[in-house]
């Protein structure tokens, strides 16, 4: 199951650059993904590749059990910058899967600032993040986000203002 614990929002629309530096590191978040987020993750995908649901199949191909996709990983992430950073956009995340993972490990996101720049809503983070299994490297990434303006956010049409 995903951990829900609560990780203190931030957004960079606070001007962040006070309270974060270059290096420093960001809260450690744990998740822990289960057999059945992994078979509805191939679902919702289309992913048919068995070695996602079917563990005789993940095992005649050497893995220890079914295995973790790489997109399921890469939305670890995504939750991971978005549990941290409020009305912020992801412009852009970057991953390499370099070990397998398989549902019940439990992983830990890690994340640390390696550029800051702008300030205000025009602020902008580059994060370094790591998923591990124990100290066992699954996946290393990078994001680029930034600061969202009220401009940017999208509203939606409203259908009944016109008398249709």
């Amino acid at each position: 199951m995903l951990n829900d614990n609560p990780i203190p929002a931030n957004t960079l629309a606070n001007d962040m650059a006070n309270d974060l530096r270059v290096g420093d590191p960001l809260p450690i978040f744990d998740f822990e993904v289960s057999a059945a987020q992994v078979f509805m993750y191939s679902a919702i995908t289309w992913n048919r590749h068995q070695i996602h649901y079917n563990q005789a199949q993940a095992r005649a191909e050497g893995h220890a059990d079914i295995v973790v996709q790489r997109g399921l990983l890469g939305n670890l992430l995504v939750r991971y910058i978005n549990s941290y950073f409020d009305n912020i956009y992801i412009e852009t995340l970057a991953w390499k899967v370099v070990s397998s993972l398989t549902p019940g490990q439990v992983i830990q996101c890690t994340a640390s600032v390696i550029d800051i720049s702008g300030s205000g809503w025009q602020q902008a983070l580059r994060l370094h993040l790591s998923l591990k299994h124990k100290e066992r490297l699954i996946c290393d990434a990078s994001a680029a986000i930034r600061g969202r303006h009220r401009a940017d956010v999208l509203v939606p049409y409203n259908w009944g203002s016109e008398g249709v």
